[in-house]
């Protein structure tokens, strides 16, 4: 019989059992204008030192939860379609800290191109009244969910 390299299994067993290294939480709540809980809100956390982002929406009770992040100083924002909050900046996490903040979300005040032809023309006729390109010309640019959406 020929004996066991202790050295991988114990590498592997190691890595298995080590504690993560991304254990750092945000969570917190998102409420619309009129102070309701509001549900599919991006949540965005980026790091300022790599620009990494991490986006995940609030769920149907307004909540938010962005999971496994590294210990880093990040920028916390709430968007939405035609609403947008005041970031939290200079967020400081250990690698196994919580933190929680709410946010309150605001009506943009732009008003798409779209927007404006209908209000003064009326919509267009066999059409929403707008195309792909006046929905999305309002928001701001929101970063690729890459988050961790578990909010049990």
């Amino acid at each position: 019989m020929r004996p066991v390299n202790k050295i991988p299994l114990s590498l592997a067993l190691t890595i298995l059992l080590a504690p993560t290294a991304f254990a750092a939480t945000i969570t917190g709540t998102v409420r619309g204008p009129d102070g309701q809980l509001f549900m599919g809100a991006f949540a965005v956390a980026e790091n300022t030192q790599n620009k990494m982002t991490v986006s995940v929406l609030s769920d149907a009770q307004g909540r938010y939860r962005i999971g496994n992040l590294p210990a880093a100083t990040y920028k916390v924002q709430i968007t939405a379609i035609g609403y947008a909050s005041d970031p939290r900046t200079d967020v400081r996490l250990t690698s196994d800290e919580k933190a929680s903040f709410d946010f309150a979300l605001e009506r943009l005040k732009h008003v798409s191109r779209a927007a404006a032809s209908a209000q003064d023309h009326g919509p267009r006729p066999h059409s929403s009244g707008c195309s792909f390109h006046d929905l999305f010309s309002v928001l701001p640019l929101v970063p690729e969910a890459h988050g961790d959406a578990n909010l049990g």
